[in-house]
């Protein structure tokens, strides 16, 4: 990897967390919750788990992992670009079912009617050929 492809792979990791994490923020808000005193459930929140971490913490936090990574990608572009891979993929996977829910949650229900209570299915659409005239008809 090259240095320019190891600075183009760091800029698209931070763009791509950095959009999950206000899609997120936008959709869900920001919890209300106490903070936590475990590093644990605070390190779980970062990686996608549970309700989106305040402003206030998650800029310092990927402000020093993106900082890392600049200074670890113009030390060794190959082993930079590597870990903004891992960065972003880890970003997208940890919080992928926070994201599908979210959009599922805005997306209209198919086939749920709230006018038609019966279980019938629905009638057929007759036919219509559109290559042929109209047929006159004499009554």
């Amino acid at each position: 990897m090259t240095k320019e492809q190891a600075e183009t792979t760091i800029t698209l990791s931070a763009l791509v967390t950095s959009g999950i994490y206000f899609y997120r923020r936008l959709v869900e808000g920001e919890s209300n919750t106490a903070q936590s005193k475990h590093a644990a459930e605070t390190t779980a929140r970062a990686l996608g788990s549970g309700p989106v971490l305040p402003l206030g913490q998650w800029i310092p936090a990927a402000g020093v992992t993106f900082l890392g990574l600049a200074l670890l990608g113009a030390a060794s572009p190959s082993v930079g670009g590597a870990a903004a891979l891992l960065v972003g993929t880890g970003a997208v996977l940890g919080n992928g079912v926070a994201l599908m829910a979210d959009l599922n949650a805005s997306q209209p229900q198919q086939g749920k009617s709230s006018s038609s209570a019966s279980s019938s299915p629905p009638k057929p659409v007759p036919a219509v050929n559109l290559n042929h005239p109209p047929i006159a008809t004499t009554t």
